[in-house]
């Protein structure tokens, strides 16, 4: 396999660790962020599906359907997402 790719042995066992170890962070992260999206559906913060389809289909007309409690959980997520990046980098 070495021969084929013209590169040295040790250099592709470096390449498939630190591949290896690229998709253990990522899945690290993953998981630290569905950890956070649980909590925050045990805390309440959700948003009805239909709700937000509505509030999402009203964008670009002139008179666009207000937030409501949406626009607020959606913050508080975005804020809690961004807490969570923070933390894991």
């Amino acid at each position: 396999m070495a021969e084929r790719a013209r590169r040295t042995k040790s250099w592709l066992v470096n390449g498939a660790v630190k591949d290896y170890l690229d998709r253990l962070g990522q899945d690290e992260r993953r998981w630290g962020e569905t950890i956070e999206a649980l909590a925050s559906v045990k805390a309440g913060r959700i948003v009805d599906g239909d709700q937000m389809m509505e509030w999402i289909a009203s964008w670009g007309i002139r008179r666009s359907a207000p937030a409501r409690k949406a626009s607020a959980v959606i913050r508080k997520t975005v804020k809690d997402y961004r807490r969570t990046l923070r933390r894991l980098a």
